[in-house]
């Protein structure tokens, strides 16, 4: 006979145990129960015959007991970090989780807590239980869990601290790279130790490949430079070897001294290489090539050198960039041509560079002429006989061949791409390109992943030559909420690749943009099938449409609230009903508002898969929005607009443009179609980017192969193509001109192509009717001819918050609080911000 206790262990005769055994029963007596006794107790009695257990139930009442478990001092700032307290108690206790930001020691008293949202490790728990909760931390204070029965309260907390690295301890070295650097490239290695662990005892050592001493770093016996410094939360200490030598390559340690007083050392392995300039192995120079027409060829550029060097393909001096005629794979070391033509003879040339120097490898392409016919007259009469019986035939048939093929090569390069699709290829990113031309480079994070079975399709939204808009259920998506409407973006079963490819680099800029409340954000993915093709992106839903549309339909229910008398916006009630209107703009801010899966990644854009938007709030193509309706009933309940919603609407566009701007977004297209209308009141911006090849709407005007947005773009993107956060402050000027015309055409009467010599002549739009001076004025200075001179987004958003009336500031102050500053990865954060200066002046290497 055996007695099994709650945690697993038979229970044997102690202090507080006692067991009593006669021939007809048996007793267990518990002295002094204590609440961690609680739980099944199991007695077991065996003889030959079998086995029979009883089970009872023994819940100690008394107050809870309390603990947070296994939190560190010191968290990642700017970040989401899971926390655990362990709560036992009979009756079962009332549990609660709050974080108190305390910026200011001293005066930490006054500050308000914030409820976390807690869930249970194990539903079936009762008596002990461990409760865990998401922390998001951007500044120190004091983490506190609390539990409540009818015998008292109990909590236990924890200060936390904040630091700017990873495990209190870290070491960035992305001038290596893989390990290996060329001696004309400084290694620069920089360490960071949080104050709150580490004391400013940090020391650069190193040990040599060849040996197994470890010394400390002499500044001037190695050409090195050690630079210290501090924040409020963390020592830094640079290591730099401007001009690295063959015989520093080594181990270079990082060690810091603990405050109590014991070391934690990081060791980055450096090998430092001699530089060469590019050189050619294989194929030898200016030799010649001589094919068939139609045939098809492949160039391998075989090339090493250190610094690894960059490659251009050249046809007769021209740089070639992978298209539907010229594939180019491989990292830039192949180049593939097929069905070549007489157009395509010439001098082709790899042209390889690094800082050591350049070299290419040139070949001459020729391509066979075939027989003539003996004679002018049977010449002509066989090119008429091929002309009038075969070549409509002759011209289908190589067209689909040719179609094949290039289905082909595309198939090709899409399976070597799903091999990188997660990890990325961030050491191809180049800082002084667009991160939208670089996308393919991005990594995914595994994090936005959303289960296939746990997404439910509805209805189709929109359609068009992309692919199709469903709206769809997610099944625990958010904590709050069993299922979430959402929008979902694919693509059609049988699409061409390159709109996958399309779709998947979407995926990875909005992972990276991080999440804002202003801003149409991304909540999830499911990526398993991509194999397969199919790749499912899961965004908000808006119902009530984008601002435009939305504008038009209730023109004739427009109140407004400029007195005429004053020019100001009327809110002493005189004669205005704005009564009526001040419902819409009660925003409820809160943390609800970022209950969708987030990523604190950025990048800039320039992608997207549709432009316009449909009434039921989603971006769809031309063709989409005229087979949906949007949600009626949604926008009908909606019957008056006036004044105070439109500069609202004018404040939030702005703070959501702030954002874009701080994470080096270029939105390219700003305008009121693509800003949609959610609930609340809130407005979030959509469609970043220029999409040049997909635009399907009059609004945009035909420039060569892109199509352009020409009455929203200012004078410099209109006359150099050059688009920066300056030019997106022109285009909010025009947005403002269409909120306060309610979407009206701008410039009206005149025709895109004449729209730069009537701006280049000094001519801005008149004040809109609905407009007070100080919006105008606001206007006007997003229109200067002078890019520099236009204002920023944050000023525009202080200045349209000053405007707001006393009653709407809650909308102001909501937005404050919910501007969050996301972790930006440090692939992005080397990109350099794009205003007008720097996209006027690239730097860009081959």
């Amino acid at each position: 006979m055996s007695r099994i206790g709650p945690n697993g262990q038979i229970i044997g005769t102690d202090k507080r145990f006692k067991i009593s055994v006669t021939m007809e029963s048996t007793r267990l007596i518990v002295t002094g129960p204590l609440i961690s006794d609680s739980g099944k107790y199991t007695l077991k009695a065996q003889n030959a015959a079998g086995v029979k257990t009883l089970t009872f139930n023994l819940n100690v009442e008394g107050e809870p007991f309390v603990s947070l478990l296994g939190v560190q001092r010191a968290l990642l700032q700017n970040s989401s970090h899971n926390v655990t307290c362990l709560v036992m108690g009979y009756p079962i206790p009332i549990v609660e989780m709050t974080f108190t930001t305390c910026i200011n020691p001293s005066n930490c008293g006054f500050a308000s807590p914030m409820k976390l949202k807690i869930r249970k490790e194990l539903a079936d728990c009762s008596v002990s239980c461990n409760y865990t909760a998401t922390l998001p931390i951007s500044n120190r204070g004091t983490l506190t869990c609390l539990g409540t029965n009818r015998f008292g309260t109990k909590l236990d907390t924890k200060d936390i601290q904040v630091t700017d690295v990873p495990n209190e301890f870290h070491v960035y070295n992305s001038s290596i790279g893989h390990g290996i650097i060329s001696d004309l490239d400084p290694i620069v290695l920089i360490c960071g130790a949080s104050k709150t662990s580490y004391t400013s005892d940090i020391t650069w050592l190193f040990m040599r490949a060849s040996s197994s001493t470890v010394v400390a770093v002499n500044e001037k016996e190695d050409g090195a430079r050690i630079e210290r410094n501090e924040s409020e939360t963390t020592y830094w200490v640079t290591l730099t070897v401007p001009q690295p030598r063959i015989n520093q390559s080594g181990k270079y340690i990082c060690r810091g001294k603990r405050m109590n007083g014991s070391y934690s050392s990081l060791i980055t392995t450096v090998t430092v290489e001699l530089s060469y300039a590019p050189k050619f192995s294989g194929a030898s120079n200016n030799s010649d090539i001589i094919l068939s027409l139609d045939a098809q060829n492949t160039w391998l550029c075989n090339v090493s050198g250190m610094p690894r060097p960059q490659i251009t393909w050249l046809k007769d001096g021209k740089a070639l960039k992978s298209d539907d005629r010229h594939l180019i794979t491989f990292y830039n070391r192949s180049l593939t041509i097929s069905h070549l033509g007489y157009a395509d003879e010439g001098s082709y040339a790899c042209y390889a560079s690094n800082k050591k120097g350049s070299s290419s490898m040139i070949s001459h392409l020729k391509i066979k002429r075939r027989e003539g016919l003996r004679s002018v007259f049977e010449w002509m009469a066989g090119a008429t006989a091929i002309v009038l019986i075969t070549v409509f035939l002759i011209g289908m048939i190589w067209q689909r061949e040719k179609m094949k093929q290039e289905k082909k090569n595309r198939e090709k390069e899409f399976v070597g791409d799903l091999e990188f699709f997660q990890a990325g290829q961030v050491e191809y990113i180049n800082p002084d390109l667009d991160i939208g031309e670089q996308a393919d480079f991005l990594p995914y994070n595994p994090a936005w992943e959303f289960p296939r079975d746990k997404l439910k399709l509805g209805k189709q939204l929109g359609h068009g030559a992309f692919g199709v808009v469903m709206k769809a259920e997610a099944y625990g998506l958010r904590n709050s909420e069993d299922k979430t409407v959402v929008a979902v973006k694919m693509v059609k079963k049988h699409s061409d690749v390159t709109l996958i490819k399309a779709l998947a680099s979407e995926l990875k800029i909005m992972a990276h943009l991080g999440q804002h409340v202003n801003v149409v954000n991304l909540l999830g993915a499911c990526t398993k099938n991509l194999a397969n093709r199919e790749l499912l992106v899961m965004v908000e839903y808006c119902k009530f449409g984008n601002v435009h549309d939305f504008l038009l339909t209730h023109r004739d229910s427009f109140i407004n609230q400029v007195n005429p008398g004053t020019g100001h916006i009327d809110d002493n009630g005189t004669g205005y009903p704005i009564g009526d209107c001040k419902s819409n703009s009660n925003y409820k801010g809160g943390s609800d508002d970022y209950n969708a899966v987030t990523s604190n990644h950025t990048v800039t854009t320039n992608i997207s898969m549709s432009t316009p938007v449909g009434e039921d709030g989603y971006l769809m193509t031309k063709e989409a929005s005229q087979h949906y309706q949007g949600d009626i009933n949604a926008i009908q309940s909606r019957k008056l607009i006036c004044t105070q919603d439109l500069l609202c609407w004018s404040f939030q566009v702005a703070k959501g443009m702030e954002y874009l701007a701080s994470r080096k977004v270029l939105h390219g297209d700003l305008a009121a179609r693509n800003v949609l209308l959610a609930e609340d009141n809130v407005v979030k911006i959509c469609d970043f980017g220029l999409a040049k090849s997909m635009y399907k709407t009059d609004v945009y005007t035909k420039s060569g192969n892109a199509l352009l947005p020409i009455k929203w773009m200012s004078i410099e993107a209109i006359e150099d193509r050059v688009f920066s956060t300056q030019s997106d402050v022109w285009a909010y000027g025009i947005l403002l001109w269409e909120l306060f015309t309610l979407s009206r055409t701008p410039y009206p009467g005149v025709i895109p192509k004449e729209v730069l010599t009537l701006l280049k002549s000094g001519y801005r739009m008149q004040k809109p009717e609905y407009a007070t001076e100080d919006l105008y004025n606001l206007m006007f200075e997003c229109w200067d001819k002078s890019p520099m001179l236009r204002p920023s987004f944050t000023e525009c958003a202080e200045r349209l918050g000053n405007m707001l009336e006393e009653s709407v500031k809650q909308v102001k102050q909501a937005f404050l609080i919910l501007d969050m500053k996301a972790w930006v990865t440090w692939c992005i954060a080397r990109t350099n911000k794009p205003t007008f200066t720097t996209l006027s002046n690239p730097k860009r290497t081959t």
